[in-house]
């Protein structure tokens, strides 16, 4: 038996039918779950041979062969009827019991239960995802032939990786309980990424609604506002005519009304004592944070002696800048004197180390103690090697991170990333700095005629790659057992705004009164222990912020309106406010 029908020609016929699988079970083409069916009009037919005892099997398109017709015998055909109907039989079960075919990934799934039915409202799971993910990772390298920069640094590699994810699921568990889940890797603000689990009840149910989640609770009043971007748990009750909603929640957000007056913005700031402005100011040396309060009780008028006339700022290099890096060694006791002083009718020691010699001098300088001298020594020119500086720090008794810090290629602060009070003697970063960065410092100023110096200065003829040392101010382990804790400025608080217009501003220290629940300007006294002058003094003029009127003449109980006075009680540029005390809400606010 022979088949030569034609399936047609390329030359006369554009629409070719390719040719199929002469197996019964194994197409050609491989199938997945986007691919087109089979067509209506493609039938398979048997047909038996009573010569030769065999059941031939054709593939047609009408009454024309598309398919090498397939021959079998009597127990192959009776094993294919058996698959074939073995299959139709789990394709019904399939369709009819289990899951029913839908475009989603996850397909709907029936549970056969009555008590299901009846908590849920139907017997039904359905969930639907939606939205894509994406990873995108690579390795960027840059050479730079530099002969001016050192060899470690003209290489750099880094990785780069990038994830994004924009994802939606919905979820039916019956007709009652529902879930929605939203999160977007590129949204703006963590409340748009929302999850909302609800139960809705029946019309005579007395449980009505559940919503876990990220909820809302509208008001039907315009005397009372509704809450928006709520997470947390929501209640909606009926009992009879009576409704009842609760709710557990915390909110997300805050609604804020800007308002706008000739140009310029007006806003409420509400901020606590406790944040003040952190990881950002930081006094050069003991000494001047010792005087700051005294220097301070003539403002405007600041008197100190001492300017500040050089200065060089090196923290950890996060920004892999490949120019002008150094390696530094940065001391804690560098410049200082071991000096004990009384801070409001406390003695405080501003120094603990016992293991040099100190001067009898309290000024700032590299001779105030021996420990320059003995960095600087002949004999310890191995130091100047980062490699071994770790070691005979070890061995003289140093504790790395605590009394010293060692940074690799540190990176040296432009003029434009910090201001310096001259005459205060501390400095002030535009960018607050990590956790684990380290902040260090060399300068140089005069007093009183005479020229000090703390540190050294990349000019001072020590080459890369040998060590700078310098005075840390802030070292990786920064906490307030350590001495140099008592140099970062606790005083100064950002208000949150910019360009700040003395027109119109005010400014006011409230305390929260937990017996009354209200707010109060003046100090209380409730064990009647205060001065006369103290008692029912406002919080304003008790911290020194009301010592002048509206004219700059002094005043001495105050106008009761804040001194509003450039690079002493605010920064205006910024909106910092700058209290002209140490520790203002500490040990001074108790007197």
């Amino acid at each position: 038996m022979g088949w030569s029908q034609s399936i047609g020609d390329s030359t006369s016929n554009p629409y070719q039918i390719k040719p199929q699988s002469t197996l019964p079970f194994q197409p050609n083409q491989k199938s997945s779950n986007i691919d087109m069916k089979t067509p209506e009009n493609i039938v398979t037919e048997v047909e038996y041979d009573e010569t030769t005892n065999q059941y031939i099997l054709h593939k047609k398109v009408g009454s024309v062969d598309i398919a090498t017709p397939y021959t079998m015998s009597f127990e192959e055909y009776l094993d294919y009827d058996v698959q074939k109907k073995l299959k139709g039989y789990w394709n019904e079960r399939y369709k009819s019991e289990t899951f029913e075919h839908q475009s989603s990934i996850i397909p709907k799934i029936n549970v056969g239960s009555e008590a299901f039915e009846t908590i849920f409202g139907s017997n039904t799971i359905d969930i639907k995802p939606n939205g894509s993910a994406s990873l995108k990772f690579g390795i960027k390298m840059t050479n730079n032939e530099n002969p001016n920069q050192p060899v470690e640094l003209r290489r750099n590699t880094t990785f780069d990786f990038k994830e994004e994810i924009q994802m939606s699921v919905v979820g039916k568990i019956g007709e009652n309980l529902e879930m929605k889940v939203s999160y977007d890797t590129e949204s703006q603000f963590d409340f748009d990424n929302t999850m909302n689990l609800r139960y809705q009840g029946k019309e005579d149910d007395i449980l009505q609604k559940v919503e876990a989640g990220d909820v809302s609770m509208p008001m039907t009043t315009s005397l009372i506002t509704g809450s928006q971007s709520l997470f947390g748990l929501l209640t909606e009750l009926k009992f009879g005519n009576l409704y009842v909603t609760s709710i557990f929640s915390q909110q997300q957000g805050e609604t804020k009304t800007i308002t706008v007056e000739g140009g310029a913005q007006k806003s409420t700031y509400d901020i606590s004592a406790v944040n003040y402005d952190k990881n950002r100011h930081f006094f050069l040396a003991h000494n001047f944070r010792t005087n700051y309060d005294k220097a301070m009780e003539n403002a405007p008028l600041i008197n100190t002696g001492i300017v500040i006339n050089k200065i060089e700022v090196w923290v950890t290099n996060t920004k892999k800048e490949t120019t002008g890096p150094r390696n530094i060694a940065a001391f804690v006791d560098m410049g200082e004197e071991l000096v004990e002083v009384t801070y409001y009718g406390e003695k405080e020691t501003v120094i603990l180390d016992n293991k040099l010699e100190y001067g009898r001098k309290q000024t700032p300088d590299n001779n105030s103690n021996s420990l320059y001298q003995k960095l600087t020594a002949a004999a310890n020119s191995q130091l100047r090697n980062i490699n071994d500086l770790s070691r005979i720090l070890f061995d003289w008794g140093y504790q790395g991170g605590r009394e010293y810090e060692k940074v690799e290629f540190a990176r040296k602060l432009a003029a434009t990333e910090y201001t310096v009070d001259e005459k205060l003697g501390y400095i002030s970063l535009n960018s607050s700095l990590n956790s684990d960065e380290v902040l260090a410092v060399a300068y140089e100023y005069t007093l009183n005629g005479q020229t000090y110096k703390v540190g050294e200065f990349s000019q001072d003829g020590v080459q890369h790659p040998n060590v700078l040392f310098l005075k840390l101010l802030k070292g990786t382990n920064f906490n307030p057992i350590l001495p140099n804790w008592k140099l970062m400025l606790k005083n100064i608080y950002a208000i949150g705004a910019y360009q700040v217009s003395k027109e119109d501003f005010k400014f006011e220290v409230e305390y929260y009164d937990d017996n009354t629940g209200t707010r109060i300007l003046n100090i209380p006294d409730k064990n009647k222990v205060l001065n006369d002058s103290m008692r029912n003094e406002k919080f304003l003029r008790h911290l020194g912020l009301d010592n002048y009127n509206s004219a700059g003449n002094y005043v001495a109980s105050g106008d009761g309106v804040f001194d509003f006075s450039e690079g002493l009680s605010i920064i205006a540029a910024s909106g910092r406010i700058i209290f002209p005390v140490l520790e203002p809400f500490g040990r001074y606010i108790i007197g």
